[in-house]
């Protein structure tokens, strides 16, 4: 476990910038959307709370970039496939 978070790591800090941020944005609504299927808002948890909920919804997101290639990377920038 401790070796694919080293893994993991490794493959975001040799990403681009620019990805990182899409990645942070895309995180930080997916939290925002599972507090609010819970019932929830930003305000109602803490900001440790709420810096935890978007650091797991990150690294949801770059595992999947991860793990699945370009049919990942197309659905993180929006593009869709027809």
């Amino acid at each position: 476990m401790k070796n694919q978070i080293n893994e993991l790591q490794i493959f975001i800090d040799k990403q681009k910038d620019s990805l990182k941020l899409k990645v942070r944005k895309k995180a930080i609504s997916r939290a925002k959307s599972s507090l609010i299927l819970n019932g929830k808002k930003a305000e109602d948890i803490s900001d440790e709370d709420w810096e935890h909920l978007v650091a797991d919804e990150e690294s949801k997101i770059w595992q999947q970039y991860k793990t699945g290639g370009i049919a990942a990377v197309a659905a993180l920038l929006g593009i869709a496939w027809f």
